[in-house]
């Protein structure tokens, strides 16, 4: 599964990505609202990689992309409302398959000392319409 924008790609985590994933993640300012701990370790995002190329996005559980950015500058430049932007896309398109938006947790989940929303939705395998959308 790709995703693409003008700037970016997500995409499956690839081996390779593992130091700059450790980077990024032992970012104070990255952590701050995740349930990780600080520093990360090459050998945990390694562990984490292999573990994500593993993930199959149409199976139940947590998948998570990799952003490829296709640009030279980082954080400022609206990289992550594009993300954001293209994953509600997804979202929208979740709608047109006929998922339902189950919830919207309000304050729900405490992470690192404050609490933050979480946005679920659902689809009973007896309600997927093959086609949709």
């Amino acid at each position: 599964m790709l995703l693409v924008t003008r700037r970016l790609a997500l995409r499956r985590f690839h081996e390779s990505d593992a130091s700059t994933l450790a980077a990024y993640r032992s970012d104070p300012d990255v952590a701050r609202y995740q349930s990780w701990d600080i520093p990360i370790t090459v050998e945990s995002a390694t562990a984490f990689v292999r573990a994500a190329e593993q993930a199959d996005p149409r199976e139940p559980g947590w998948f998570q992309y990799a952003v490829e950015l296709r640009a030279t500058a980082y954080q400022g430049h609206g990289y992550a409302a594009q993300a954001l932007r293209r994953v509600l896309r997804s979202a929208r398109l979740l709608d047109r398959l006929g998922f339902r938006r189950e919830g919207h947790r309000v304050a729900n989940t405490w992470i690192k000392g404050e609490w933050t929303d979480d946005l679920l939705f659902g689809l009973l395998a007896k309600d997927w319409r093959p086609g949709a959308g």
